[in-house]
């Protein structure tokens, strides 16, 4: 019971400093549970801890290689033919 408490302290009472080292962290390891519980309540009252988990996640996401596809960087298993016409259309109309 004492652990809960504890826990459900951490949840009610994460600072943004911490949150945002937490969320750093999930870019390299799985969060335990009663982290992941704590980062969600902060995030749901802090929207600039919202705003870096979003910066958080493109990084993470360019790190791995899974970065949003764009005309020079195609979606994996798009045709190059079709990638071309795309690249085409977009130049005519920009």
């Amino acid at each position: 019971m004492k652990v809960f408490w504890s826990q459900l302290l951490r949840v009610l009472t994460l600072q943004c400093d911490a949150a945002s080292r937490l969320m750093s962290d999930s870019l390299d390891r799985r969060l335990t549970l009663s982290e992941r519980l704590a980062v969600g309540g902060h995030l749901l009252a802090c929207r600039a801890c919202c705003k870096l988990k979003k910066q958080f996640q493109l990084i993470g996401a360019a790190c791995h290689g899974k970065a949003r596809p764009t005309a020079a960087n195609p979606p994996a298993g798009l045709p190059p033919e079709a990638a071309q016409r795309i690249q085409q259309t977009l130049r005519e109309h920009l």
